[in-house]
C-alpha cells in the first residue's frame, strides 16, 4: 500500500502507479536587479589587477588605467568604462570646470548666478560631463544622448554612484536627428575626436577629423537648441575655424580657454619647463560680458587637475 494516497472525483484511491508525473513547477519570475546584482565592471575584461592590458586590445590604454581616479574619483565604488570611455570621457575636475563654467554663460541676465537649467549632453559617452552637470546645478536637469545603448546604460549606473540618477534623463538615439527638435538652456558638446593612436601633433580640421559628422553642422545644431554652448575641443584645432564658430553664434563671441598642465616637479629644470597643452574650451554664452568685442578672447587656464607629477 503506498504511503501517500491520492483520491479521484468519487472518493477512489488512486494506486501510486497510476499518479500523474508532478508538473514541473514554474520558475519564479525574476526580480529586478539591485544595483548589488549587477556585473562585474568591464574593465575587468580590458585590464588586469596590476594595470597591463589584455590583449587584444591596445598596450598604449595602460596610461589611462594609472589616471582612472582622476577620470573619475569614486572609481573603486564600480564606475564602468568600456575600451573607447578610457580615452574619451572628460577628466572629473576638467567636467566640474566646465559645468560651472557653462552655468554661468547661460544665466538669463548678466551678473546673475545661474542654477535650474536644462543641459544638453549630446554625446554622453560614460556620462562624465552629465554627472558633473548635474552636480554643479541641483536645482536643474540634465539631457544626456548617445547613440550606444552600452555607454547608456554604463552612464546610468555611474550616475546613480554619485548620487544623480534621478536629475539626468538617459536616452538613446541619434543627436544630431534629435537637436533640431530639442530646446533647453545650454549644450554641452563633446563629440569624439580622441583615440590611443590620436596624433596631438596634427592639425585638427573641424569640418573633417570630428566624430560623428562635420564639427561646424555638430556646432550648427547646437545653437539651434539653445542659447548657450560650450564645445571641447583638441588643442590643435584650427583657430580660423574656431573664429568662424563665434560668427555663427548669435553672440559673435567666444571666450576660448586654453587648458594647460604645469610640471609640478621639485627639478628646477623640469620646473622651467613651459606648461603642457591639453585642450580647448569654448565657450559661447548666451550674453557675452558687456564691453567685449566680438570675436574669440583666448585665456591659458591651468588644467583643474593641478600640476603633473611626472614634470
Amino acid at each position: 500500500m503506498p504511503k501517500h494516497l491520492r483520491f479521484d472525483d468519487d472518493g477512489v484511491p488512486v494506486p501510486a502507479a497510476e499518479e500523474d508525473s508532478p508538473e514541473p513547477s514554474e520558475p519564479p519570475e525574476p526580480s529586478e536587479p539591485s544595483e548589488r546584482d549587477e556585473p562585474l565592471p568591464p574593465w575587468k575584461g580590458i585590464f588586469t589587477k596590476r594595470g597591463k592590458v589584455r590583449p587584444p586590445f591596445n598596450p598604449s590604454l595602460e596610461a589611462f588605467w594609472f589616471k582612472r581616479r582622476e577620470l573619475f574619483s569614486k572609481f573603486d565604488r564600480g564606475v564602468r568604462l568600456d575600451v573607447e570611455s578610457w580615452y574619451s570621457v572628460t577628466p572629473e575636475l576638467l567636467a566640474a570646470h566646465m559645468a560651472a563654467r557653462l552655468i554661468r554663460g547661460a544665466a538669463p541676465r548678466r551678473g546673475k548666478a545661474g542654477g535650474g537649467l536644462l543641459v544638453i549632453d549630446p554625446f554622453c559617452g560614460c556620462g562624465g560631463n552629465a554627472i558633473q552637470q548635474a552636480l554643479h546645478d541641483p536645482t536643474g536637469a540634465v539631457l544626456a544622448i548617445d547613440i550606444d545603448p552600452w555607454k547608456v546604460e554604463m552612464a546610468r549606473h555611474n550616475a546613480y554612484l554619485y548620487g544623480v540618477r534621478d536629475r539626468i534623463q538617459f536616452v538613446v538615439g541619434d543627436a544630431m536627428a534629435l537637436l533640431p527638435r530639442l530646446r533647453a538652456d545650454a549644450v554641452l558638446l563633446s563629440p569624439p575626436w580622441g583615440g590611443v593612436d590620436y596624433d596631438e601633433d596634427a592639425a585638427f580640421d573641424l569640418s573633417r577629423d570630428m566624430l560623428p559628422c562635420c564639427g561646424l553642422r555638430i556646432f550648427d545644431a547646437a545653437c539651434a537648441a539653445a542659447p548657450a554652448v560650450c564645445y571641447f575641443l583638441p588643442r590643435q584645432t584650427d583657430r580660423t575655424q574656431i573664429a568662424e564658430l563665434a560668427r555663427r553664434h548669435p553672440s559673435e563671441s567666444c571666450e576660448l580657454q586654453h587648458v594647460v598642465r604645469r610640471s609640478g616637479s621639485a627639478n628646477p629644470k623640469l620646473a622651467k619647463k613651459p606648461p603642457k597643452s591639453k585642450a580647448l574650451l569654448a565657450f559661447f554664452d548666451r550674453m557675452p560680458p558687456l564691453g567685449v568685442p566680438p570675436g574669440v578672447c583666448e585665456v591659458e587656464v591651468d588644467d583643474p587637475a593641478g600640476p603633473s607629477k611626472d614634470g
